[in-house]
């Protein structure tokens, strides 16, 4: 398996800013982008526009990990599961 073009995986990094509180709660997609901006991370805008919904719906892509609670339009927590 090769490695991610995003850290430890773009999922995994924000997950990681969230506990380490480099991202505060709620994020939003706009923070999103600006956290990968601020790493260096050229993140497709397709990517990052629906991370956060498929990232917390189960009617979304099953391809995603559900770690994310949607809480507003556009604001998302994690998940107690994926706190440290």
């Amino acid at each position: 398996m090769g490695k991610s073009r995003y850290g430890e995986g773009l999922g995994k990094e924000i997950i990681k800013a969230i506990n380490n509180g480099e991202l505060i709660e709620p994020i939003s997609t706009q923070m999103i982008k600006q956290f990968c901006k601020s790493k260096g991370w050229d993140v497709p805008d397709n990517y990052t526009n629906v991370y956060l919904a498929n990232s917390s719906s189960e009617h979304h892509s099953k391809n995603f990990k559900k770690c994310f609670y949607n809480v507003g339009e556009n604001q998302y927590v994690l998940r107690d599961e994926y706190r440290e």
